[in-house]
């Protein structure tokens, strides 16, 4: 039996009334790290470099063993630029690569630029057209299946951080989806710059994407035309996923 956790916190009450988002996390868990991994993410929402919250949610279920799917690991590419906008530059060459229309990579680099309200979950962006949907999605119920093996692969490319280790899994389940095209993010972590591009079977780092010091940012997801919202949406939110290096 395993366990998702999941915490969430925000300043100014929870976050849907109104509250500014600080952190949040997801992991899949045995019994035996449920009390250790409960308190790294107590600590986590409690010493934020984007304030305290006052407002902490954090929730655990029981989830059976086979109800729980397996992904491969996304491969690992990491791109140094010279500024930021040959980043962005280069993380529009990587979507157009992936087929995503340039409306929708200005749209998506629009949407994250102005992401004053550092809202909780993702964008849904039509890679064709370039619309946004009005509802935001989190990404929920996975973790690496075995530890050691992801944090090898993630060694193996001199990319060890939890930001990395995160964002690796979170992107290889978004981009497991056959309705996702790509992905687009940089983190709202003001300490830290860099995002990514997904799309294919690689996730490719790319910094620095924002100022340091900046709270600004998020992650979009480009979805297909005609996908069926419903059954995404579930997908993201509800499946529980081992993500694995051993294919």
């Amino acid at each position: 039996m395993v366990y998702s956790i999941r915490m969430r916190s925000a300043q100014g009450g929870p976050h849907e009334q109104g509250g500014q988002h600080i952190s949040g996390a997801e992991r899949l868990v045995s019994l035996e790290n449920l009390t250790k991994v409960s308190q790294e993410f107590l600590e986590r929402a409690l010493h934020h470099s984007k304030g305290q919250p006052d407002f902490i949610n954090l929730q655990i279920d029981e989830i059976p063993d086979t109800s729980v799917v397996k992904v491969p690991a996304l491969s690992i590419k990491t791109t140094e630029a010279s500024s930021i906008s040959e980043a962005h530059a280069i993380a529009t060459s990587l979507l157009q690569n992936a087929h995503i229309s340039d409306q929708a990579i200005t749209a998506a680099f629009h949407q994250l630029q102005q992401n004053t309200e550092t809202v909780s979950g993702a964008w849904l962006v039509q890679a064709d057209t370039g619309a946004i949907h009005p509802q935001t999605v989190r990404v929920s119920r996975m973790d690496a299946e075995r530890e050691e093996d992801i944090h090898q692969h993630l060694q193996s490319h001199h990319c060890s951080s939890m930001h990395s280790r995160e964002a690796l899994i979170l992107a290889s389940k978004v981009l497991a989806s056959p309705h996702i095209v790509g992905e687009l993010c940089w983190s709202d972590d003001p300490d830290y710059t860099t995002g990514y591009v997904s799309y294919g079977n690689t996730y490719h780092r790319l910094s620095p994407m924002k100022d340091y010091g900046s709270p600004i940012g998020g992650r979009v997801f480009f979805i297909a035309p005609y996908t069926p919202l419903e059954e995404l949406i579930t997908y993201l939110t509800s499946t529980p996923t081992w993500v694995t290096t051993k294919g």
